[in-house]
């Protein structure tokens, strides 16, 4: 996703541990649970991606696996492109959804290497009164990151949703703006001006991987 150099910095922390994060069978008070799954990602987060030494690969694919494993990539992916998901080809559906994550991932992975000092609070946690029949309320977990680089703390909102007996981030929100709907407006934007359609987002997509691929081959041979 692109974001801001503060969105960026809020946003690496819930990628980073979901593989050490339990799945939480759901006690009497979500709230509670959502902020333990938001605290316990917090906890081990920078850590992992950001040891000494680790390879730029293997960082890469430690990031892939957090990235499918902490959000709900596969609904944030569908939102992004709006109606345009629904007139999309099964192979335009394929080709986008993986895009979608091969370009996250390189955006993001090698950048975890400098984040070793972040302090990340939990501030509290509400559900929200969007009330959906065929599932429990969203709920939103409330919390501040800071450290070095930051001239004060950073206010990260996490909208967190009920799968099955676990929790997926649906939304991250950076002073009150969604990162998701920022995402979404990019993605309407590039398709309404390449042909009004999903495969023009495919190709600018496609085009973006190989830049991004180009770059870290030549980051590797300095």
């Amino acid at each position: 996703m692109l974001c801001t150099r503060n969105a960026f910095r809020a946003f690496v922390v819930v990628f980073v541990a979901a593989l050490a994060a339990p799945s939480y069978a759901f006690a009497a008070d979500r709230t509670e649970q959502a902020k333990a799954f938001i605290t316990n990602l917090a906890d081990n987060a920078i850590e992992s991606l950001g040891m000494p030494g680790l390879s730029p690969e293997l960082r890469r694919q430690r990031f892939a696996e957090l990235f499918n494993q902490a959000f709900a990539i596969g609904g944030i992916a569908r939102f992004a492109v709006g109606r345009f998901w629904r007139d999309a080809t099964m192979d335009e559906k394929k080709a986008y959804l993986q895009l979608f994550q091969d370009v996250t991932v390189n955006q993001w992975a090698d950048r975890f290497a400098n984040f070793t000092d972040q302090r990340f609070t939990v501030l509290g946690a509400r559900e929200s009164s969007k009330v959906r029949p065929d599932r429990p309320p969203d709920i939103f977990v409330f919390s501040q990151l800071s450290g070095s680089g930051f001239a004060q703390p950073v206010r990260i909102d996490w909208r967190v949703a009920s799968v099955g007996d676990s929790f997926k981030i649906v939304d991250v929100f950076v002073g009150a703006v969604s990162l998701v709907s920022a995402q979404r407006d990019e993605f309407i934007s590039v398709i309404r001006n390449k042909g009004g359609t999903i495969e023009g987002l495919i190709t600018a997509l496609r085009m973006k991987r190989e830049e991004q691929t180009a770059r870290i081959a030549s980051a590797a041979n300095l």
